[in-house]
C-alpha cells in the first residue's frame, strides 16, 4: 500500500485534476475494461453481434446447419431453373398458402416446434414436382415464420436452414423409397406418411439439439438421443 504521505497528497488534489500516481503501476487494460469492438477481429465481431450467448459447440453446429442448408437450397434452386414457368407458379402458390396456414400453428406439448397445416403443401409439391420444389417452399415458409416469431437473426436464419435440411432429407428418402415402384398406391401413401413423420422428427431433433448446446448441456444423456427432447 502507498505510504500515508501519498494518501494525504491524493486527498489534497483539487477538483478537476487527476491525482498523481506516485509511481504505482496501473492495472492492465484487460483487467479493468473489456476489449472495445474496434479491437476485435471480424470473426469475433460477427459472433458478438449474432450469437453472444452461444457456446462454442452451439456456434459450430449453427454454422454447420446454416452452410449445409444454404448449399441444399442452392442445389434446389439450380434444379428448378430449367423448369417451366408453370412449375414456378405452382411453387409460389404452394409457398404462399403454406405461409398463410403457418399463421395458425398447432402446439404439441413437450416439444418446441409447432405443427402447421401448411406443411401439407410441401409434400404436395414433393409429390408433384420433386424434392427441389418442396425444399424451396420449405425455405421460404420457414423464413417467413421465423421472421415473425423471433427477433434474433440466429433464429431467423437457423430455423429455415433446419427446415431445408429436414425437407431435403425427406425428399431424398421419398425418392429412394418410391422410385422402384412409383405406380404402387399403397407404397406411395404409406411411404409419404413415413417420410413426413421422419421429416418432422428430424426438424424437432435439430431444434432441441441446438437449444441444449446453447445452454451448455450435453446432447446424449438419459438414454441416448431420446434425452434430447426432454
Amino acid at each position: 500500500p502507498p505510504p500515508p504521505a501519498a494518501l494525504a497528497a491524493q486527498v489534497a488534489v483539487p477538483v478537476g485534476r487527476k491525482p498523481p500516481s506516485h509511481g504505482l503501476p496501473r492495472p492492465p487494460l484487460s483487467m479493468t475494461e473489456p476489449d472495445p469492438p474496434a479491437r476485435l477481429g471480424p470473426r469475433r465481431r460477427l459472433h458478438a453481434a449474432l450469437m453472444p450467448d452461444h457456446t462454442r459447440a452451439a456456434t459450430l453446429v449453427w454454422w454447420a446447419v446454416v452452410l449445409c442448408g444454404g448449399a441444399a437450397l442452392a442445389v434446389a434452386l439450380a434444379q428448378l431453373l430449367g423448369r417451366p414457368v408453370e412449375v414456378w407458379l405452382q411453387v409460389a402458390a404452394g409457398t404462399a398458402i403454406a405461409i398463410l396456414a403457418g399463421l395458425f400453428p398447432v402446439r404439441i406439448p413437450g416439444v418446441k416446434p409447432r405443427l402447421a397445416v401448411g406443411e401439407i403443401f410441401f409434400f404436395l409439391l414433393l409429390l408433384r414436382h420433386g424434392p427441389a420444389a418442396a425444399v424451396v417452399a420449405a425455405a421460404a415458409a420457414g423464413f417467413a415464420a421465423s421472421y415473425r416469431s423471433g427477433l434474433r437473426w440466429t433464429h431467423r436464419i437457423g430455423a429455415p436452414a433446419m427446415s431445408v435440411l429436414a425437407m431435403g432429407a425427406a425428399g431424398l428418402a421419398h425418392k429412394a423409397l418410391i422410385g422402384p415402384d412409383p405406380g404402387s398406391g399403397p407404397l406411395l401413401i404409406f411411404g409419404t406418411i413415413a417420410v413426413a413423420l421422419g421429416c418432422f422428427a428430424l426438424n424437432a431433433l435439430l431444434v432441441a439439439a441446438m437449444g441444449r448446446l446453447r445452454g451448455g448441456e450435453r446432447l446424449l444423456r438419459h438414454g441416448g438421443f431420446t434425452g434430447i427432447g426432454r
